[in-house]
C-alpha cells in the first residue's frame, strides 16, 4: 500500500468576563479563537461568542461558533472493496475542500431543588459538507471498472456537498443525588 501523512495544529485563546446585574442577576459572556494551520489547506480562524443571563434559577444561553473540519486521509485516499452479497467499490476523493460551518444556538435552563430542565435550539449552516454518496460506475478508477465489470454493483465515493443545514431541539433533565 501507500503511505499518507497530514498535519494539522491549532492554537485556542479564550476569556471570560462576567458582570452582576443586581443582587440575583448575572451577565456572563465568554470569546474564543482557534487558529488552525494544516499542511494542505493552510490558515483557518474560528471564532466563538457564548453569552449567559442568569436571574435566580433561570438561566438564557446563546452561542454563535464557525467550524472548520478538513477532510480525513480516509475521505480523501480510501479505496476499499466489499465482496458480500453484492459488490461494492468505496474510493475517496482527492478534489475535496475543507468544511465550514455557522452553528447557533439558544434555549433556556432552569433548576428546581437538585433537576435542573434545559431546552436547546440549534441550527448549525454548513458549507462543502463532506458525505458519502452513490456515484456513477464511470467514476470507478480504471483498474477497478476492469477488474469488476458488470459485476460492481455500486461505487460510493466521499464529495463536497454545496449546503447543508442541520437543526433541532434538544431536551435535557439532570437530577444531582
Amino acid at each position: 500500500g501507500q503511505e499518507a501523512s497530514d498535519n494539522t495544529e491549532a492554537l485556542y485563546v479564550q476569556d471570560e468576563w462576567q458582570q452582576a446585574l443586581g443582587k440575583h442577576s448575572k451577565l456572563q459572556m465568554t470569546g474564543g479563537l482557534r487558529l488552525i494551520r494544516n499542511q494542505q489547506f493552510g490558515w483557518h480562524l474560528s471564532p466563538k461568542v457564548s453569552a449567559m443571563f442568569s436571574l435566580n434559577n433561570l438561566r438564557l444561553r446563546a452561542t454563535w461558533s464557525q467550524g472548520f473540519k478538513t477532510p480525513t486521509l480516509k475521505e480523501q485516499r480510501y479505496r476499499y472493496v466489499k465482496e458480500m452479497s453484492q459488490i461494492m467499490l468505496y474510493v475517496g476523493n482527492m478534489d475535496l475542500k475543507p468544511q465550514t460551518s455557522n452553528y447557533f444556538s439558544l434555549g433556556p435552563e432552569y433548576t428546581i431543588g437538585n433537576l435542573t430542565l434545559s431546552l436547546t435550539g440549534y441550527y448549525n449552516r454548513l458549507k462543502d459538507m463532506i458525505t458519502l454518496v452513490t456515484v456513477s460506475h464511470s467514476q470507478a478508477p480504471n483498474q477497478y471498472r476492469q477488474q469488476y465489470g458488470e459485476t460492481l454493483s455500486k461505487v460510493r465515493q466521499y464529495k463536497n456537498m454545496e449546503s447543508a443545514r442541520t437543526y433541532g431541539i434538544d431536551f435535557t433533565a439532570r437530577y444531582a443525588l
